[in-house]
C-alpha cells in the first residue's frame, strides 16, 4: 500500500493552471490523518510550540520530544511552486508532497522565509513562524489516485522507519482514541501489534531498512497476506464508522465530510483541475 503517483503525468496539467498553482503557497499532509486535516481546518497550521500551547499534540500524533517534522519548534513548513516543469522529486517538495498528498493551499499574504530551525533538501521548501491561521487557507487539492482510493486501501504512514516504533504506533492509535472518542476493539490492537512485530521481523532481512521500507512492506504482504499499512487503513475505516456513519468511504468523501467550512476543495489529474467543492 505505497503512495507511489506519476508525477509526470500531470506535468501538462500543471503547466495549464500555471497561475493557479503560483498565486499560493502549499502545506502538505503527507500521511493523509483525518484527524490532522480536521485540526488544520478549524485550528490552523500550527508549529510545535503553538501545538503544544493549544494542546493538539495528539491529535498531530507526536509527543512533545518525539515531534517529527521539518517545522521545528516555531516554523511551519511550506511548498511553494517555481514554474519548473521538469519536477524533480528528490529536491522539489511540491513535486514530492504537493502533487502526490492532500494539500492545503495558503494565502500568500504571509510573511515567510527561506530558513527554518532544520536543514532541509528540498530547494522550494519556506517557512513561516508561528502559526498560519484558518482563514488563510482558501483551497485543499488532492490528486484524483487518492481521492478515489477508499481509506481502507489509503497509505497513513510514511516511510519513515520511526513511524514502524512501538513508541510511535501506541502514541497513534491514543491519539486516534482521543480524537474519535471510542475505544479500538483490542482484535485491531492485537493485530496492529503482530504485523509490527512482522514488519521488525522482515527488517531483519536488510541491511539498511531505513533506505528501504518499501521492500520491508512488500515482503510483509507477500509474506503474511497484509502490511501495517493495510492495518492502520483498517482501524481508520472502522473509526470512521463510529464517527461519521461512513462504511468504507472513498478519502474525497471522508474529506468532504470533514471540511465543515466548505474550503473548496480541487481534484488533480493527469487530464485536468477541477472544483469538486
Amino acid at each position: 500500500m505505497e503512495k507511489n503517483y506519476d508525477i509526470n503525468s500531470i506535468t501538462k496539467t500543471v503547466l495549464k493552471n500555471y497561475e493557479f498553482f503560483m498565486d499560493h503557497y502549499y502545506h502538505s499532509i503527507i500521511d493523509s490523518n483525518p484527524a490532522k486535516i480536521d485540526s488544520i481546518l478549524k485550528n490552523g497550521i500550527m508549529c510545535k510550540k503553538e501545538i503544544e500551547r493549544v494542546g493538539t499534540v495528539a491529535i498531530y500524533t507526536h509527543l512533545s520530544d518525539y515531534f517529527d517534522s521539518k517545522n521545528g519548534s516555531t516554523y511551519v513548513s511550506l511548498s511553494k511552486y517555481e514554474g519548473d516543469i521538469n519536477f524533480n522529486q528528490i529536491f522539489s517538495s511540491f513535486a514530492l508532497h504537493t502533487l502526490t498528498s492532500i494539500s492545503f493551499m495558503i494565502n500568500k499574504d504571509i510573511e515567510v522565509s527561506n530558513y527554518g530551525e532544520k536543514e532541509t533538501y528540498f530547494d522550494d521548501e519556506i517557512f513561516c513562524k508561528g502559526k498560519i491561521d484558518p482563514s488563510k487557507i482558501e483551497g485543499i487539492i488532492v490528486p484524483s489516485k487518492l481521492s478515489k482510493t477508499k481509506v481502507k486501501r489509503t497509505s497513513f504512514l510514511t516511510n519513515d522507519l520511526s513511524n514502524y516504533t512501538t513508541r510511535y504506533l501506541q502514541n497513534w492509535l491514543e491519539a486516534m482514541r482521543d480524537y474519535y472518542r471510542c475505544n479500538i476493539p483490542q482484535k485491531f490492537v492485537d493485530e496492529l501489534n503482530t504485523s509490527k512485530q512482522q514488519f521488525w521481523d522482515v527488517c531483519d532481512d536488510y541491511s539498511d531498512p531505513s533506505r528501504w521500507v518499501g521492500g520491508v512492506l512488500r515482503t510483509q504482504k507477500n509474506r503474511y497476506g497484509k502490511d501495517i499499512k493495510d492495518v492502520i487503513a483498517i482501524i481508520v475505516n472502522y473509526l470512521c464508522v463510529q464517527k461519521y456513519g461512513m462504511d468504507n468511504p472513498t478519502m474525497m468523501e471522508l474529506l468532504m465530510k470533514i471540511n465543515t467550512n466548505n474550503v473548496p476543495i480541487y481534484e488533480i489529474s493527469s487530464k485536468s483541475l477541477s472544483r469538486v467543492r
